[in-house]
């Protein structure tokens, strides 16, 4: 059965909890029965928070009535969460504050992380590591090592090699930096956070060949694309000239559709997506010309051609 405990800050949720521990503890004659109960955080500070309220709660229950620090209320509220006596209460956690204090290791609050290491180190013989290994929690460094792990393989690893000199004259190309070693870092970070840990599960079981002829693919479409953008762009320009008007004569002037066409015959995919209020806008509404332009009647004419190219585009 799972039980979901919902709340805003500062509400009471740790206090929940640590009733809910304090139940499993000390609903059994043993003192020992903390060493089955597994309570996981997700911070350090939330495990040490957690471990120092089950600490003073045992403490605060073992206590005799006229000693300092007896708290009836909550000695009331925990004998009711448990049904024992407010005897039975004091001497099952009188005792259970003990067995934690002789036997600190056991005490099984701890963060994730700490939880899955204990396993993965009980295991580590069955898992063909080191029982000595250590788990290194810097990302750059982990990513550093990774990175020069894959570029130590270039030369050995025929379609790998293939791949890194692609990549980096691909890089040349774009008059960028030849050193890969940032952009594949840059890239890997991708994969440690949720989103991106699933994608590389899907490629998983792809090959570097696979890789390789999916790029191919990739760059065959953009080429075309880019093709069919500078064709577009460039009758649009022609259109326009045709009718003697200055690109820059359109509604929004510089910033208008006649820069978009411009944008289109340079083959610049980074504007492939056009402004809404400065080129959609206008073609939507049939708003291609200032209130007051000399080329107005030029701009309407050129617009019944101008549009079909534009919705083409999309």
């Amino acid at each position: 059965m799972f039980v979901v405990y919902k709340s805003s800050a500062g509400s009471g949720k740790t206090y929940t909890l640590v009733k809910e521990y304090l139940k499993i503890a000390l609903n059994s004659p043993s003192p020992y029965t903390f060493k089955n109960i597994l309570a996981i955080t997700f911070t350090n500070k939330a495990a040490a928070e957690m471990k120092d309220r089950v600490i003073s709660a045992l403490a605060k229950l073992s206590k005799e009535k006229d000693e300092d620090g007896y708290d009836a209320g909550y000695v009331a509220d925990i004998a009711e969460a448990t049904g024992l006596t407010e005897t039975d209460l004091r001497t099952r956690a009188k005792a259970t504050f003990e067995a934690i204090l002789h036997n600190y290791s056991d005490f099984a609050i701890s963060t994730i992380d700490s939880f899955v290491h204990r396993v993965v180190r009980a295991f580590a013989f069955d898992l063909g590591i080191p029982l000595s290994f250590s788990v290194e929690l810097d990302a750059d460094k982990l990513l550093d090592y990774a990175i020069d792990e894959l570029i130590s393989r270039a030369g050995s690893d025929a379609l790998l090699t293939k791949a890194l000199v692609e990549f980096t004259e691909s890089r040349t190309d774009d008059e960028k930096s030849w050193r890969i070693e940032n952009d594949l870092k840059n890239f890997a970070y991708t994969l440690l956070d949720t989103e991106g840990r699933l994608n590389a599960r899907k490629l998983r079981s792809l090959t570097i060949a696979d890789i390789l002829e999916t790029r191919q693919k990739l760059e065959a479409f953009i080429n075309r694309f880019k093709a069919e953008m500078v064709s577009i762009g460039t009758q649009a320009l022609q259109i326009i000239e045709n009718y003697d008007i200055p690109t820059d004569a359109f509604a929004y002037g510089k910033t208008g559709i006649g820069k978009y066409f411009i944008y289109l015959a340079q083959g610049r995919v980074d504007k492939f997506m056009p402004s809404k209020r400065n080129v959609v806008d206008i073609v939507e509404n049939n708003k291609w010309a200032p209130a007051k332009s000399d080329y107005k009647d030029a701009i309407y004419d050129a617009a019944n051609q101008l549009e079909p190219l534009f919705r083409y585009r999309q």
